[in-house]
């Protein structure tokens, strides 16, 4: 241990890189498919400043019949723009997006029960709330001097990152939501939801036309198929140099291992040598082997592990900037991530093992 902590520590930090950086590329990768999620939970979303006009109707049907799309308005709703801040208890403490943990809309009662087909009603101090990634959900909230009895939702059709932000959106759904715009102060707009039937290729140009049509802007008009066409070559080749990144080290560390294993192996030959002749039998040289180069080999994929929870905070900050951050997918890929080295790593120390112990006996038997 003392003549191979330099090589120890060396094994225990690629060991630890490779892991942080294969958790990283890939929950990045998987954590596209929320992306795409949060921001399109339709086909295309419609973002404006006021109700779809029947000019815009009509471009709508039109594209979509020329370019062989079924185009179907699904849902459409009155919402505020998002409220910045953070919530602390029952109060709701506005802030900017620099230092806001979340951004809070009100929905209309009207528009939330028909996009999930009930019948809900609400005194006037009475609000639904949805934030699926805030764990303890507030039964009360303040806010511009108003109290709120909230009653927590587990679904909500009308549930978007719109504005495509790093801020967790939080929605409260209000009987008069004119009331609360002028109590916040912020504007109300209108989404549409439209789903669209037709291949991916005719989607996909369709939804490229239908915004040039419409002469929305990137922050006004959503499409799944364009978010998809955008995010994948960009998470693709975050996977792609995390991949090669993973396999260069690898490399490295399996030659370290090797030599390692080498060197070790001429220098203990002489130590079993006079151990088998003060009478150390076959046996006990097989389990000391085994004992000695196992505990060696556990140090390093321990160390790597302990470092991989360490880094877990600066892999958390990199997946919210994203915003793919979700606790129990990281988690998923870091065990699949640590089970799959774990189980290289054992490879390595079988193959290594048996060089080790074919120099330790050469001259022994």
């Amino acid at each position: 241990m003392k003549s191979n902590g330099i090589s120890l520590a060396s094994i225990c930090l690629l060991c630890s890189a490779i892991v942080v950086v294969l958790i990283g590329s890939v929950s990045m990768e998987v954590g596209k498919e929320r992306i795409v999620k949060l921001w399109c939970p339709s086909d295309i979303t419609l973002t404006t400043n006021r109700p779809l006009t029947a000019g815009q109707r009509k471009t709508i049907a039109e594209c979509s019949k020329t370019y062989h799309v079924q185009a179907q308005i699904a849902h459409q709703a009155r919402m505020t723009t998002p409220l910045w801040g953070n919530l602390k208890g029952d109060q709701f403490e506005q802030g900017n997006i620099q230092s806001a943990k979340y951004q809070l809309t009100f929905v209309s009662l009207a528009d939330y029960n028909k996009a999930q087909h009930t019948n809900i009603k609400l005194n006037k101090n009475e609000a639904l709330f949805y934030c699926p990634d805030l764990k303890a959900k507030p039964t009360t909230l303040n806010i511009g001097g108003q109290r709120l009895n909230l009653r927590s939702i587990k679904t909500f059709n009308l549930f978007a990152n719109y504005d495509h932000s790093i801020v967790q959106p939080a929605f409260v759904i209000v009987k008069d939501i004119d009331g609360f715009q002028k109590l916040t102060n912020e504007s109300l707009i209108y989404l549409t939801f439209l789903n669209t039937k037709g291949t991916t290729r005719e989607n996909l140009r369709f939804a490229s036309i239908l915004q040039t049509k419409l002469g929305l802007s990137n922050t006004e008009y959503t499409s799944k198929y364009l978010t998809e066409t955008q995010l994948t070559p960009i998470f693709g080749s975050f996977l792609f140099l995390g991949v090669i990144i993973s396999i260069i080290l690898l490399i490295i560390t399996t030659m370290m291992i090797y030599y390692k294993q080498i060197a070790e192996g001429l220098e203990d030959r002489q130590n079993f040598q006079t151990m088998q002749q003060i009478g150390l039998s076959q046996r006990e040289t097989s389990q000391t082997i085994h004992s000695q180069i196992l505990m060696v080999f556990g140090f390093p994929i321990l160390g790597a592990i302990i470092n991989a929870c360490f880094a877990f905070p600066a892999i958390r900050s990199i997946l919210k900037l994203f915003s793919i951050y979700n606790f129990t997918m990281v988690l998923a890929v870091s065990s699949s991530v640590i089970i799959l080295m774990i189980a290289f790593y054992l490879l390595i120390y079988f193959l290594t093992t048996r060089i080790y112990r074919q120099i330790i006996n050469q001259r022994i038997y």
